[in-house]
């Protein structure tokens, strides 16, 4: 049965939309002939805010869709572009270079952060919490090929995720074979602190953070080799917190890492599901350590501060099952990080007009306005609920 048309009233909330339009106005003459500059008829700005309309519009979903919402006569006149073709559409992830959003990312990131700073909502330092994320890909990208057989393809989003502010700092794709440690090494910056899991532990990599005058708070292996410098006696707070030891050591015997490091061992549930299905690693014991170069925080907050890493792994099922990203529009690289970065763009733009991190609830009532099953004051109530629910005191257990 062949696909209904987008009609101009399920995508009501374009006006919305449209004030991006003039952040990435700079970008309508990338890529343009400045000989022929009206041969173009699609330009990179316009490529944006198709991507952004497509990811929440629930009538749009997929390249076709996209091109059927230009052909509409009213978002062209929002938008200022013309009627394109599937195969423009096709061809534009080869012509516009995906590290040019890099700095709008930026600039909507900076929006953020002043509308937080004025709720005094920001905390220092900033808790970056780091991890890599597997989509599946087509056999066509021959680039993302991933196994020792190359029998599958699939592409790795490299995260950067500021947990003050609740939105992705940074994306890098690769295929997926990459080694997630090297790529986070290029990514350092000074006054930061790096949330990872066990897969980043690596002795190089915790001095090259220590060397650019950052901290991180990271799981390692259970099987670690250290030498106890200095046990520290444990509070009844952090006893009751699960904590079970908290020490200064010698981490390692290859000399890689020049400083004492701190472990805490926490208590934490027994994990056996990996063991059953022989993926994911080994099975998980009563207790996890947890390592980090900051020798002065209070135990409780390391504990914390790890234990919020899970937020990634929530962002991460909301940006592939809920913006659309787990089917790929494009298939080269580049491409795919067009649509990546727009997805970045739209958590961002989320963020910055209800002044709540992206989640389902949110998203869905943003798309049921956008489809015009919803109005504006449906949107307000729902966001004064959750800041009524916010208020509300934490039942004690």
């Amino acid at each position: 049965m062949a696909k209904k048309k987008v009609k101009i009233s399920q995508i009501q909330g374009a006006k919305y939309l449209k004030n991006i339009s003039g952040i990435l106005k700079k970008l309508h003459n990338i890529a343009t002939d400045p000989v022929r500059p009206n041969k173009r008829q699609l330009h990179m700005d316009e490529y944006i805010a198709m991507f952004l309309l497509y990811m929440f519009t629930p009538a749009c979903d997929s390249l076709r869709s996209i091109q059927r919402i230009s052909e509409l006569k009213s978002v062209c006149k929002k938008f200022g572009f013309k009627r394109t073709g599937l195969s423009t559409l096709s061809d534009a992830q080869h012509v516009f270079d995906a590290a040019l959003l890099e700095s709008f990312i930026d600039e909507l990131y900076s929006q953020v952060q002043k509308k937080n700073a004025v709720e005094k909502k920001t905390l220092k330092p900033d808790i970056i919490l780091v991890d890599g994320t597997v989509i599946p890909a087509v056999k066509d990208m021959a680039w993302a090929i991933f196994g020792s057989k190359g029998d599958n393809n699939a592409l790795k989003c490299h995260f950067l995720y500021n947990l003050n502010n609740n939105v992705p700092l940074f994306t890098k794709v690769t295929s997926a074979n990459v080694s997630e440690k090297k790529e986070l090494a290029q990514m350092l910056e000074a006054g930061k602190c790096y949330v990872m899991d066990r897969g980043y532990a690596k002795h190089a990599l915790m001095q090259a953070i220590i060397d650019i005058k950052s901290t991180f708070v990271l799981r390692i292996r259970d099987n670690s080799v250290f030498e106890v410098i200095e046990e520290k006696e444990l509070s009844k707070e952090a006893l009751d917190a699960g904590i079970v030891r908290d020490a200064i050591v010698k981490l390692g015997t290859t000399g890689d890492l020049k400083t004492p490091i701190r472990i805490v061992e926490v208590e934490c549930k027994t994990y056996t599901k990996r063991a059953k299905t022989g993926r994911g690693g080994p099975e998980q014991g009563d207790t996890i350590l947890i390592a980090t170069n900051d020798l002065e925080m209070p135990v409780t907050m390391i504990s914390a501060i790890y234990k919020s890493r899970w937020e990634i792994e929530i962002f991460f099922r909301y940006f592939k099952h809920l913006l659309g990203c787990r089917h790929l529009l494009c298939q080269s690289k580049n491409g795919v990080r067009l649509e990546m970065y727009a997805a970045i763009i739209a958590c961002l733009l989320i963020m910055l007009w209800t002044g709540k991190k992206p989640t389902k609830a949110t998203l869905e009532v943003i798309q049921f306005y956008m489809y015009g099953l919803a109005d504006e004051e449906d949107v307000i109530s729902h966001l004064q609920r959750l800041k009524a629910a916010e208020k509300k005191p934490a039942k004690k257990s």
